[in-house]
Formats: C-alpha cells, sequence, structure tokens
C-alpha cells in the first residue's frame, strides 16, 4: 500500500468560487499515511522549509522528530511525496528531546539556495518551552538564536499552547518569529512580529474567531507571507487565511509601544470549510519556487484528521 494518497482539496461548486479565493490555485494534496519511517512515527506535522540545493522538503513534529520528503511532480501537479530519513531532533549532550522541550513547531532554512550542497541548517522554533534553535539537516544541535528574553518565559504567552509556532529566515532583519495568539498583555487585535537583531513590528490580527498565526515565510521582495487558521470546534468552519504584510521601518514598533501603527497587510486567499474547501488544520508553509508553496497541515494525532501535503500558487503579482 502507497504511503501517500491523493485528495481534493475543494469539494464545491467550482463557478461558486470568486472574490478572494481566486488569489490561490491549489495544485496537488496528498495524504500522508500516520505510520512509522525509519523507526520514527510521522504524525502533528508542524514546520516545513524547502531547500533548493538539495530539492528535499524538511518537516518536524510535534514530537521533535525530522522528516526528509522527496515531493515527486506531474505536468505542474504534486502528485507524490516519498519519505526518505527521519532524524531525532537532539538536545546540546547529544540526547533526545523529549517531553515539552521537543515541541517543535516551526521551521525555516539556512544556505539552501546558494549553489552550495551540504552546507544547509535548520532553524526550528519550539512552543512547549519557548525558544528557537539551529540545527543540522540530521537533527544535531549547533546553537540558539537570539530573541528577546521575553519571548522564551512562558508566562508572557496567552496560554502555554499559544507561543512560539512561527519562524522564518529574512534576508536584512535575520530570524523573525511569532506567537501564535497576541502575548498576554497586548491588544487582542494585534500580533508582533519580532527580529533576532532587535526590531519589532505590530500587525492586525484576523477578525475571524479563534483567528491564530501559525506559520510565514519571506518573499522574494522582503515581504512576509502569514498563514492564519481560525477554529473554534466542529460546529464551526475552519478558516485557512493567507496574506501578505510589509514589514520595514516605517511601522517598527517597540516593547514600550505595542499599539502603535500597524504594517500594511493584504489578504489573498481566505478558505472556509463552509464554502466547500475540505481543510484540515494546516500549520506549515514554506516557499517552492517562483510563486508556488507547500503547506501542511498537523492531524493532532487524531484518526479523523489528515496530514495533508498542498501545493499551491498564487497570483504573480501577490507573492513578489
Amino acid at each position: 500500500m502507497s504511503s501517500v494518497s491523493r485528495v481534493t482539496l475543494f469539494t464545491g461548486d467550482e463557478s461558486q468560487q470568486a472574490g478572494i479565493e481566486a488569489g490561490i490555485k491549489i495544485q496537488g494534496s496528498l495524504n500522508i499515511r500516520e505510520q512509522e519511517y525509519f523507526g520514527e512515527f510521522l504524525s502533528e506535522l508542524s514546520g516545513i522549509a524547502w531547500d533548493e540545493d538539495e530539492s528535499m522538503l524538511y518537516a518536524v513534529s510535534d514530537e521533535g522528530v525530522l522528516f526528509h520528503i522527496k515531493p515527486q511532480f506531474r505536468s505542474g501537479q504534486l502528485v507524490d511525496a516519498k519519505v526518505l530519513e527521519a532524524w531525532p531532533l537532539q538536545d546540546e549532550a547529544g540526547k533526545r528531546l523529549a517531553g515539552k522541550w521537543s515541541d517543535s513547531e516551526g521551521l525555516a532554512v539556512i544556505n539552501s539556495n546558494n549553489a552550495v550542497h551540504g552546507d544547509t541548517q535548520l532553524v526550528i522554533a519550539f512552543e512547549g518551552r519557548p525558544r528557537i534553535l539551529r540545527y543540522s539537516v540530521e537533527g544535531v544541535y549547533l546553537d540558539r538564536i537570539n530573541i528577546p528574553d521575553a519571548l522564551e518565559d512562558r508566562k508572557k504567552y496567552y496560554t502555554s499552547n499559544k507561543a512560539l509556532e512561527s519562524v522564518a529566515v529574512h534576508p536584512v532583519y535575520a530570524v523573525i518569529t511569532t506567537s501564535e495568539y497576541p502575548l498576554k498583555d497586548d491588544p487582542g487585535n494585534v500580533v508582533s512580529i519580532f527580529s533576532s537583531r532587535g526590531k519589532i513590528w505590530n500587525i492586525s490580527r484576523s477578525q475571524i474567531a479563534n483567528a491564530s498565526v501559525v506559520a510565514m515565510e519571506v518573499l522574494s521582495d522582503g515581504s512576509v507571507l502569514i498563514l492564519q487558521r481560525a477554529y473554534k470546534s466542529p460546529l464551526h468552519p475552519l478558516v485557512i487565511i493567507l496574506s501578505r504584510v510589509i514589514i520595514d521601518e516605517d511601522c517598527e514598533a517597540s516593547w514600550s509601544d505595542r499599539t502603535g501603527d500597524l504594517c500594511d497587510k493584504t489578504d489573498l486567499a481566505e478558505l472556509s470549510t463552509a464554502k466547500g474547501w475540505a481543510l484540515d488544520n494546516f500549520e506549515g508553509l514554506t516557499h517552492y519556487k517562483e510563486n508556488t508553496f507547500f503547506m501542511v497541515s498537523d492531524n493532532n494525532g487524531a484518526g479523523m484528521q489528515r496530514t495533508l501535503l498542498t501545493y499551491f500558487s498564487l497570483a504573480p503579482n501577490s507573492s513578489q
């Protein structure tokens, strides 16, 4: 039996798609079976990152496992994905991460597009014990990324499960990250992006109930693609929102001014189960080539949910 199966993400009437949904085109979606690969159980994938030099997709799970995945395409469509390796993430002493220390959520890559093989490094954001670490592609700990001390304090977050969920690498601002929900003492409609170089930007949070920032990716012009997920209960629609945010010196904030000017944000796509989208708990996002991207869903280890690897493109003028 194959470890993946192709699925249809949109099940509604194609003629009814209009407005903001026209900004996204699904080019293949796969359900990856929840099973053991190379001694590690693939489940609860929360972060993904594309390595152009190695033609490899990396994914991390909530249990602190790193997977190497090879996507396969046909006529511009994602048709298959093979899990090639699995590595448990290690601590400074070389021991496997365990408990809340292993809750890896966000993933980004360094040296992934410099035409040099073998020098890729990973940047991983952890939520259970909030921190950002640098790793080799075999899960070996390299060092800690500098972030504000407050972001490593679990008491600063709305809840312990609403901490660091996203991470990306910016050509100007280095490593950037954000919490899933606004910090405990911040306005409920504002989420802040933090840079390892000390910069802070405020962005508006979606007004959809329970919307949370679960992933982000840097675009070629330095703007940031934000993935928000809004979920309340099985009785309410699951909504996925993709937005483009411009972060620059014009909208910089500070720890003492968290209610100032918001950075420009443009919603590019809003997908809802109420409109025929067969979505799941999408939490990971990465750029592939030109205006195409991957996103992956966290199945929460639940039998009714799926690990969906989805390949999609955005309108060319929205992903510069």
